[in-house]
């Protein structure tokens, strides 16, 4: 009987079954069974893994062993080959996963075939956690507030890394505030918090640090608490003040405004009013500034002497409205306009005009020598209340501190160009016939020897000058005025 024999391959089935058909046997159904059947996998663990590879990958399937021996030619993850494969069984292989990205199919290739994609085999690649990324719920929280406070597991490149169960420790740079807890776990996607308590303080930073047993850790960009809502207003500066009546208060009256805790809260309107006296106030609607301040334009008090008051409102806010007060002074000087109030001089104010220094004598008296005066013209302190020079059909009632009776009008050609007076150089009693100009009268408010201006006849005097040679002359003196308190230019 002639018997022939086959080259079936050098693998232990090769031969066996090389002679069972020398021995003229049938080979036995399931080892042609075995041969015929492609690798399956049926599962992977685990199924993620570093992207540089490295870590041991167990894949569990079927059809890896044949009598006892491996048939498994590669595995590869996508389309890299895995290292160290270990045949643990016809069900079992382990091997040492290569580097990758992304999700890829562990498929097992034997001398059978390779096994098909299946959804049991997807492998995933994930980054190296190397880092946190710490983030706030808000960067400018309401100081006293909580935030909550996150730590991302997360590479080099800032991918996140879903790892749970690692624990994250918290500290913080900034004064004051606290956490709820020192220490978080991190989640399934890799995420650990807290939540973390601010200073009452308005305007206070923090910075917040995660880390945990390795070198990893990230730090929060700034925090800074704000104020809250307004809940309070109060005055700030600008109370009890007094000036002259007409004029304007030296510190402009200024309310601050607060959240509950204190801070100051700024962009809140603030109302102004005039309340009492009769006075005038502008910038009326404010806000408030980055300090919670709010001030008014000005404050003018009113044309009589008194107490003034001014009110700050917002409406809401614990102890609105704020009442300023100020008071009122007579002045040495008030300027009216066909009877009108229109601006009050104080000694100080006269003083700051633009001063007249000269000699006086007493009418053409010899036996009372010229004295030393300091005082100011009257067309300046006029041109200063009224805004504009004296008109030649205006004139000016000059009333004395005594009865109406001694008061004296004066016409624009008396007060500018002196007409009808006679000139006398106060120095030499001399009569001057050509007088230098500009002439002016004068009211002078300081004379130290109060030979001129005796105490009890007021702060002021009128004559009238030379004001190139600055020596005083007062003739007719009909026209002289022992004191003066008030001036009134009186239109035709």
């Amino acid at each position: 009987m002639v018997r022939r024999v086959f080259a079936l391959g050098t693998g232990a089935f090769g031969l066996i079954l090389a002679a069972v058909l020398v021995m003229g046997l049938a080979a036995p159904a399931s080892a042609f069974a075995a041969v015929k059947h492609k690798p399956v996998v049926t599962r992977v663990s685990p199924t993620a893994g570093s992207t540089s590879g490295h870590n041991i990958v167990t894949i569990t399937g079927k059809h890896f062993k044949i009598g006892g021996k491996s048939t498994v030619k590669k595995v590869r993850f996508g389309t890299k080959a895995a290292t160290h494969v270990h045949v643990k069984s016809a069900t079992l292989i382990k091997v040492t996963a290569p580097a990758g990205t992304g999700t890829v199919n562990v498929r097992v290739t034997t001398k059978a075939g390779t096994s098909a994609k299946v959804s049991a085999d997807k492998y995933t690649y994930r980054a190296i956690a190397a880092k946190y990324l710490v983030t706030s719920s808000s960067y400018s929280p309401v100081a006293g507030t909580a935030v909550t406070i996150s730590a991302q597991l997360a590479s080099a490149s800032n991918k996140p890394v879903p790892t749970s169960g690692v624990k994250v420790a918290w500290t913080k740079a900034g004064t004051d505030g606290s956490f709820s807890s020192a220490t978080s776990l991190t989640n399934a996607s890799g995420i650990a918090t807290v939540a973390f308590t601010t200073s009452t303080i308005a305007a206070t930073s923090y910075t917040v640090t995660a880390t945990d047993d390795s070198s990893r850790k990230g730090v929060s960009t700034k925090i800074t608490t704000t104020a809250g809502p307004a809940t309070q207003i109060a005055l700030n500066a600008g109370n009890n003040q007094s000036a002259t009546v007409g004029g304007a208060v030296s510190i402009a009256p200024s309310v601050i405004v607060k959240d509950a805790n204190a801070n100051p809260v700024s962009g809140v309107g603030v109302t102004f009013a005039v309340a009492t006296g009769g006075g005038l106030a502008t910038g009326l609607a404010a806000t408030t500034n980055a300090a919670g301040v709010a001030t008014v334009g000005s404050w003018k008090l009113g044309a009589t002497a008194g107490n003034n008051t001014l009110s700050a409102t917002s409406a809401g806010l614990t102890g609105s409205p704020v009442t300023f007060t100020a008071t009122g002074n007579a002045g040495a000087l008030v300027v009216e306009h066909n009877g009108t109030f229109v601006k009050a001089y104080s000694l100080v104010e006269l003083e700051a005009l633009t001063p007249f220094a000269g000699y006086a004598g007493l009418f053409k008296n010899p036996a009372l020598g010229p004295d030393a005066v300091t005082g100011v013209k009257i067309t300046d302190i006029v041109k200063d209340a009224l805004g504009t020079p004296l008109t030649a059909a205006q004139s000016v009632d000059v009333a004395s501190v005594s009865a109406s009776p001694y008061d004296k009008t004066m016409t624009y050609d008396q007060l500018v160009n002196l007409a009808g007076f006679t000139m006398y150089d106060a120095t030499s009693r001399a009569a001057v016939p050509s007088p230098a100009g500009p002439l002016a009268t004068v009211l002078v408010y300081s004379d130290p020897a109060q030979i001129v201006m005796p105490t009890a006849s007021g702060p002021l005097r009128f004559f009238v000058a030379d004001g190139t040679s600055e020596n005083l002359v007062m003739a007719p003196t009909n026209l002289s005025v022992s004191s003066v308190n008030q001036l009134n230019v009186i239109n035709p």
